[in-house]
């Protein structure tokens, strides 16, 4: 239900667009070990959406997902390590 409605409210879809509501909701989800939550939670660390940008918790939260042979998350962080982008 807590990523239903944050993808909900990340896109519009039924209700006012809100990425600070959606993260909340993201981050309710991740925290209980929901893959593609922590994927999305990870990607708004990264791009500053509905929260500060952090690109530490960013990284955390998708070796959360990759660590769930979650191949979103997986991919992010080959590319960021293809990219040379600093992984904590």
């Amino acid at each position: 239900g807590q990523y239903g409605l944050a993808q909900c409210l990340t896109f519009g879809d039924g209700v006012p667009r809100d990425l600070n509501e959606a993260a909340r909701y993201y981050r309710l989800a991740a925290d209980q070990g929901h893959a593609p939550a922590q994927c999305c939670l990870a990607q708004f660390y990264l791009h500053g959406q509905g929260l500060p940008k952090d690109h530490d918790e960013g990284v955390r939260y998708h070796r959360l997902a990759a660590d769930q042979n979650y191949i979103p998350s997986q991919l992010a962080l080959g590319s960021m390590l293809i990219d040379d982008e600093h992984i904590p």
